[in-house]
């Protein structure tokens, strides 16, 4: 077997955007904040269900000017070609097919204080599991 790069793009100006936005947008991934004053503001969430076709679609301002940003890959949906990626403390969802990009939220509790000590280090990327049938492999639900 033999890894093919399939899709190619600059993702930089989308990652200056997060970076100088996130603190302004708001997600529909939210992290549960125990020890906060205001807990009844991050605990009733009535539907944290994610519409992955239509929320929180941005576009990306181009003219941004903030210090260069980077991603690191969260993981892939398991059956749409969307990759999750995170910025220092935001995540997003980039869908291969259309290049939409839709802010998911933050990615650490929003009372933590922004400096590279409190951002996501490392994640851990799920994989269906394969159920093996004669010649075929099928994707378990």
């Amino acid at each position: 077997m033999e890894w093919v790069v399939k899709f190619e793009n600059d993702l930089t100006d989308c990652a200056k955007h997060i970076g100088k936005y996130s603190m302004q947008m708001d997600g529909a991934w939210r992290v549960k904040e125990k020890h906060t004053r205001d807990v009844t503001k991050h605990m009733a969430i009535d539907s944290s269900e994610w519409d992955s076709d239509n929320d929180n679609i941005f576009e990306v301002n181009h003219d941004v000017h903030f210090y260069a940003q980077h991603f690191s890959i969260l993981g892939f949906h398991p059956r749409k070609e969307v990759v999750f990626l995170a910025e220092s403390f935001g995540a997003v969802a980039y869908h291969l097919d259309s290049s939409k990009v839709q802010y998911l939220g933050d990615a650490g509790p929003k009372c933590y204080y922004h400096s590279h000590w409190n951002g996501v280090y490392e994640s851990f990327v799920y994989t269906p599991r394969l159920m093996y049938g004669g010649n075929t492999a099928n994707f378990e639900d």
